[in-house]
């Protein structure tokens, strides 16, 4: 048993020893030399045969800003200076229900782009789905929703649509 324990303690020994030794022989190789576990703040220059790097890619100090027109770097964080629409046109869609979760087929929705005073109308499916594509993005427009045998507490809904939403739902309930 004693044999067993002194070398158990000699190979706990020896792995103490060497994987520090393991651990910088990892970082090189033929073809990549990595010198530093990590790259900061400093702006020095780190090369190899497949990469360079020129200045840093850290966390700069804090109130330290970086500009341009679109976008700035504010504490190592890019952040738009303004969100600006696509020029890729969205689509809207929902559900026309009742309080149940059964669709109301043959429901009546209009959009409506009040500032040009367009509209577009389409009717619900046989599960109350319905849906509008091809609008302009980054407008204001107003979607309502009609039956002429239910009522809706919220008959419509006013929205700057920045994007596609597919979950604008109405709630009908029987006159």
């Amino acid at each position: 048993m004693r044999k067993y324990l002194i070398n158990a303690a000699a190979i706990m020994v020896a792995f103490a020893l060497l994987t520090p030794c393991s651990s910088l022989m990892a970082q090189s190789s033929a073809s990549f030399n990595m010198e530093q576990s990590v790259i900061a703040g400093g702006g020095e220059k780190s090369s190899s045969p497949s990469f360079t790097l020129e200045g840093t890619i850290g966390q700069p100090a804090a109130g330290h800003r970086s500009t341009s027109q679109t976008f700035r770097l504010l504490n190592g964080f890019w952040t738009f200076d303004q969100l600006i629409p696509t020029a890729a046109n969205v689509s809207v869609s929902g559900k026309v229900i009742r309080p149940a979760g059964q669709g109301i087929s043959l429901a009546m929705v209009t959009i409506t782009d009040p500032e040009t005073n367009l509209h577009k109308q389409t009717r619900t499916n046989g599960f109350g789905i319905y849906m509008f594509s091809d609008l302009p993005a980054g407008k204001l427009y107003v979607i309502e929703v009609s039956h002429p045998r239910y009522r809706f507490d919220v008959s419509s809904h006013t929205l700057n649509i920045l994007d596609s939403i597919s979950d604008l739902n109405f709630l009908g309930e029987n006159w």
